[in-house]
């Protein structure tokens, strides 16, 4: 009987420590999977990050490589986003950043991307439709879009946005050339 009670009592052991060892096991899962969200997403919009960008960018000019059509890397600013920082302050000019970049996603095909490079920059990357007839006609309701006035928090604000456009037929350019492309080509659209 004694024998007994001391592997009935062995084996509960057991069974908590291998319980304890599974909660742990999906404890630091479900870690791992907060940190890989958060290297690859930015924590404001939820919207991916540069390095997520520039990663599905890449594999997408690899997949092109067998089907040759040319997709569309798209430079998006924020014209006048300094203005309502400064008089808004930071916490409009994020809140501001949050509706923009949901109506940007919202404006998308499903197997387009989007990411937010930083402060009021974005890029997308559109792999449907014809280019570059697709990409002009995104750029002019992500114009649209942007520039329509929103209340933020009680304050009126009206931002613009400069597109640039870049089309890129596979085996090109690289990702990082694209995005140089395009935001080269914001610029020029800023400045016209």
């Amino acid at each position: 009987q004694a024998l007994e009670a001391r592997v009935e009592e062995r084996t509960r052991r057991l069974a908590d420590a291998n319980q304890r060892l599974k909660e742990e096991i999906a404890d630091r899962k479900e870690l791992q999977a907060k940190s890989q969200f958060l290297a690859y997403h930015d924590s404001l919009t939820g919207l991916g990050n540069r390095l997520l960008f520039k990663e599905q960018l890449e594999e997408v000019l690899t997949e092109e490589a067998v089907t040759p059509r040319p997709l569309a890397g798209l430079f998006v600013d924020l014209d006048g986003f300094k203005a309502v920082n400064d008089t808004g302050g930071h916490s409009v000019g994020d809140l501001l950043l949050k509706s923009i970049a949901a109506k940007l996603r919202d404006l998308l095909a499903p197997m387009d991307r989007i990411a937010r490079l930083g402060g009021d920059e974005f890029a997308i990357l559109q792999s449907s439709g014809p280019q570059p007839s697709s990409s002009i006609a995104l750029a002019e309701k992500i114009i649209e879009v942007a520039a329509h006035p929103q209340s933020v928090e009680g304050h009126d604000v009206a931002v613009g946005a400069s597109v640039g456009i870049a089309i890129v037929h596979p085996g090109e350019l690289n990702a990082e050339a694209v995005l140089k492309c395009a935001d080269l080509a914001m610029y020029s659209a800023k400045s016209s």
